[in-house]
């Protein structure tokens, strides 16, 4: 019988041709990997990769079950994306994902009220999570909608969105740093350690994350990965780099100081061009009309 995991082997093999890539890709040893593709030849009854000491190539055989598994996970996750909406629709709930670590004030509260409003009975179902958590949600449908940072959304190809606010970029700063030197100019700080979260880490390269940092004034010395955006902050209060927010950041309790970099981005709200749901756009332009009056 074949498994949701040798799927899985077949598509990122097909993809990656190397066993220990694939096997980092989905947290396995390359020995699991082996047999679960062993299994799955067996299991059909033909070769699906040619195998030699220097390469791994996909046969005819085995492109052509790619293709069919593909197409079926496809059409498997956009019938389960228009179940997921048509039942939220049913039911008058709406799904939203907000971006961690940012204070939106009574908004999203205000806005609430005012659904409830137009859709009598309206209930909300939220979490927060990372930007590209969320964004990965929202593609598999387990959200509806998104708050985010615009410059932290990717491609929004396939998406709708609206903007909500207009948002300084900051650099955040140790105060036991800034204390020290009696100076917030935001050179002082430019050639600091750069810290970013595993989830950045995995979505920009080395080079780009460090050379990108030029446009908002600064050249960090090195790239600094933490586990989470809370570690990243925990590391800035004790000193051990610098990293970049927003203006809407929240530092809650922390020892960190917020630097002007002189550029702007904007808080987004992001859904589905293919949804059938009329409430999402109602409830970002609601997010918009409140923000204005923040």
């Amino acid at each position: 019988m074949i498994s949701e995991n040798d799927v899985m082997c077949l598509l990122d093999l097909s993809k990656t041709l190397n066993f220990t890539e694939t096997a980092d890709n989905l947290y396995m040893t390359q020995q699991a990997v082996s047999k679960r593709i062993e299994g799955l030849e067996n299991a059909i009854g033909l070769k699906l990769f040619s195998r030699s000491y220097h390469e791994v190539t996909l046969t005819k055989d085995g492109a052509a079950f790619v293709e069919l598994f593909e197409r079926f996970k496809l059409e498997f996750d956009e019938c389960l994306n228009r179940r997921r909406q048509s039942n939220s629709f049913e039911k008058n709930i709406m799904r939203i994902g907000y971006q961690i670590w940012s204070y939106y004030g009574n908004v999203p509260h205000n806005v609430h009220m005012a659904m409830n409003k137009r859709f009598p009975g309206f209930e909300l179902q939220g979490q927060m999570q990372a930007p590209y958590d969320l964004m990965n949600l929202l593609d598999v449908g387990e959200v509806d909608i998104v708050m985010l940072y615009e410059r932290l959304a990717g491609p929004l190809k396939g998406y709708r969105s609206l903007v909500l606010k207009e948002l300084d970029i900051v650099l955040m700063v140790s105060k036991a740093r800034v204390a020290d030197s009696k100076d917030t100019r935001l050179e002082t700080y430019a050639s600091e350690p750069f810290l970013i979260d595993a989830n950045e880490a995995a979505s920009l390269s080395e080079e780009f994350s460090l050379n990108g940092m030029r446009a908002y004034g600064i050249s960090p010395s090195e790239l600094l990965v933490r586990s989470n955006r809370d570690s990243v902050y925990l590391s800035v209060e004790l000193g051990q780099g610098v990293a970049l927010g927003t203006s809407l950041s929240q530092i809650g309790q922390l020892s960190i100081i917020k630097i002007p970099t002189g550029k702007k981005d904007n808080l987004i709200c992001v859904w589905r061009e293919d949804t059938g749901d009329p409430r999402l756009e109602v409830y970002a332009e609601l997010l918009r009309e409140f923000f204005k009056q923040e």
